[in-house]
C-alpha cells in the first residue's frame, strides 16, 4: 500500500485536483477546511465503478462515499489504497450526484436534511 503522504510527495504524481483534494484532507482535523473538502471533493474509478473521494487517513488510505450504499449516515464506504483510483474528476464533471437533483448539498442543507429525519414531527412546520 502507498501511504498517501508517499503519493503526495512523490514529484512522479502529477494530478493536480488529487494533489489538491488530498493535500487538504490530510491536515490534522483542527486546521481541515470542512466546507471546502464538501465543496471541491472530486470522484475517481475504483474497481470500475465512479466514487465520491470523501477524505484521507493518518494511516494512509483513502476514503470513498458510494452513491448506492443505503447508508445515508455513513461518511465513507471503503478505505482504498490511492495506487488503485484513477480518472480523478471534480465533482461538478462527474454523473455521480450524491443522489440529490441539485447536485451535493451545502452544510446548511445537510444539516437540516439530518434534522428533518432525526426529528420529523417537530421540523414537519418551519417558519
Amino acid at each position: 500500500m502507498i501511504h498517501v503522504h508517499d503519493w503526495l510527495d512523490d514529484p512522479v504524481n502529477k494530478d493536480h485536483l488529487a494533489r489538491e483534494f488530498l493535500e487538504h484532507a490530510r491536515r490534522p482535523a483542527g486546521e481541515k477546511d470542512h466546507a471546502w473538502l464538501l465543496a471541491n471533493r472530486p470522484t475517481a474509478m475504483w474497481r470500475g465503478k465512479r466514487y465520491a473521494v470523501v477524505g484521507a487517513s493518518r494511516l494512509g488510505d483513502v476514503w470513498l462515499k458510494d452513491a448506492d450504499d443505503g447508508r445515508p449516515n455513513a461518511f465513507y464506504s471503503y478505505r482504498v489504497d490511492i495506487a488503485e483510483l484513477s480518472e480523478w474528476l471534480a465533482s461538478g464533471d462527474a454523473e455521480w450526484d450524491e443522489r440529490e437533483e441539485d447536485g451535493p448539498m451545502d452544510l446548511e442543507d445537510q444539516l437540516d436534511k439530518a434534522l428533518d429525519k432525526a426529528f420529523p414531527a417537530s421540523r414537519s412546520e418551519k417558519l
